[in-house]
């Protein structure tokens, strides 16, 4: 089995105020604190698994782990049960979203990580994020895809940038001469954005040249938290996928729009169903597919029907992925337990698990140079 999207990078990677507040640097040096934290509020709320402060407690005992190898071995304790499980591992640059510095930079990061891959080259499959502001942005994709083992693309637009960025052009040229998959960020949580807005951002320019301007400047006064929903709107990828050369595109929207667009009651700036969306893209073109990571949480109610009724689809339930971004959602369960009731609550059994997990994310992961 495959589980198409989870995370290993430690509060070392992460910019000081990745959590809102300035506490990320503190923990990354004083990583007994976070435990002690969680310790703590176990012991203040014993009666409770929901509170909000434990519920992020056990996410920072996870990230403030010493080393990414740490996360990722726990992470495969967790799966022992299945033979050959590989996990892919989305690797996030954080360097550019305005909330301070980290104490490893995304390079450490990439370095760190692709040590690990050469432990564990199975069972790793590893993302590069891939940012239009950094610079000589494809010599270090080239580096890392392939050259140090990795094999996919992550976007995570919410941190400042839109999917249309001309500086992203030669990233899609360079996935689609190679096959490789991109895993986009689409739900209305997540981390985003923090910094001051520029010109860029609110009179942004497309690499399709046939594209509308677009003019955000009348939301230039919303919250960070607010603004970051114009930045993952899943629709700006039409100016994308409508060009010739990128209709081809393998591209996967994580989280399927998320739970509240799943169920109709986001409140997003933007005015776009984007669950909807993304399903009229994968309709429409040959290579998009959407995962329920985190969202596969939710086993009942509208998010488990729609969701089941879509992988019963001939289309849409070859496209959907297996995966459940570890180590977010140890603020809700741990990942034995996530599997376990998404499996009952689903009433999944054998064959659909197979489809999910190995058949629909074996086809997604391969490459040019890679095939699971």
């Amino acid at each position: 089995m495959i589980n198409s999207h989870t995370h290993i990078f430690n509060v070392k990677c992460a910019p000081d105020r990745f959590y809102g507040l300035p506490v990320a640097r503190f923990f990354s040096l004083v990583p007994q604190s976070a435990r002690t934290l969680a310790k703590w509020f176990r012991r203040l709320y014993p009666w409770s698994d929901h509170d909000l402060l434990e519920r992020y407690a056990r996410m920072l005992e996870v990230g403030s782990e010493r080393r990414q190898q740490d996360i990722f071995e726990r992470l495969l304790d967790h799966y022992a049960q299945y033979p050959h499980a590989r996990m892919v591992v989305l690797t996030l640059d954080m360097d550019f979203m305005g909330a301070g510095e980290a104490v490893n930079n995304y390079l450490t990061q990439l370095c760190e990580v692709a040590e690990v891959k050469a432990r564990y080259p199975e069972q790793m499959i590893a993302f590069f994020c891939a940012d239009p502001r950094r610079p000589d942005l494809m010599r270090q994709l080239r580096e890392f895809v392939p050259g140090r083992g990795f094999t996919g693309i992550k976007l995570y637009p919410a941190l400042g940038f839109y999917p249309f960025d001309p500086a992203l052009r030669p990233v899609y040229e360079y996935a689609v001469a190679h096959q490789l998959p991109i895993v986009v960020h689409c739900d209305t949580g997540g981390i985003f954005y923090r910094g001051p807005l520029t010109a860029a951002h609110l009179r942004p320019p497309s690499l399709n040249p046939a594209a509308p301007s677009r003019d955000f400047t009348a939301y230039a006064s919303l919250k960070p938290g607010r603004f970051k929903d114009l930045f993952t709107d899943p629709a700006h990828f039409t100016d994308v996928l409508e060009l010739s050369e990128f209709r081809s595109l393998k591209l996967c929207f994580a989280h399927f729009g998320g739970k509240e667009m799943i169920e109709e009651h986001s409140d997003s700036v933007t005015g776009s169903h984007w669950y909807l969306q993304i399903k009229e893209y994968m309709r429409k073109y040959p290579n998009v597919y959407a995962d329920i990571s985190y969202t596969l949480r939710h086993t009942s109610g509208r998010v488990r029907d729609r969701l089941r009724a879509d992988m019963q689809d001939p289309l849409l339930g070859s496209r959907i992925l297996f995966g459940t971004d570890y180590y977010m959602t140890v603020r809700e369960k741990e990942e034995p337990a996530l599997v376990r009731e998404f499996l009952q609550g689903y009433g999944l059994d054998e064959a659909a698990f197979q489809q999910l997990a190995v058949i629909n994310n074996r086809r997604f992961v391969s490459t040019s140079f890679y095939r699971p």
